[in-house]
């Protein structure tokens, strides 16, 4: 089952955390994906979601579709507010960089510019190695 998340900007995932917590464990030991579509992402919400993932296996998979209009997959105008200074969507890489094992696939369309793309292929790598010593 995949879930559907409202579009919206996401300041934290907490307290869709605690709606998602009651919906896991009311349906049993089913597998679920979360899909955020044309929303953006700023505050928290990469730790709490984070932290949601960490503590609930039964999420699987994780999708970020970026919206449609122009620079949707621009750093510069992605889907992460973040200071001037600061790559937007390179939060996105470190978060789906350091997802839990528990979840086993990942949906990036139209959601990373170069940077992300770079940071994030890093990061993959070195999760790649990390799964594999713990095997």
């Amino acid at each position: 089952r995949t879930l559907a998340l409202p579009r919206r900007q996401y300041f934290s995932f907490r307290r869709e955390a605690r709606v998602l917590d009651r919906v896991v464990r009311q349906d049993g030991g089913k597998a679920y994906g979360l899909l955020f579509r044309a929303s953006t992402f700023a505050g928290e919400f990469c730790e709490s979601l984070g932290a949601f993932l960490a503590r609930e296996p039964r999420v699987a998979s994780v999708a970020v579709v970026g919206g449609l209009g122009p620079g949707a997959a621009d750093d510069a105008a992605g889907l992460f507010a973040a200071p001037p200074d600061a790559p937007r969507a390179t939060a996105l890489a470190y978060l789906v960089g350091s997802l839990p094992l528990s979840v086993a696939a990942v949906t990036l369309d139209r959601a990373l510019g170069r940077d992300g793309l770079q940071i994030l292929g890093i990061l993959l790598r070195t999760a790649e190695q990390r799964r594999s010593a713990a095997c």
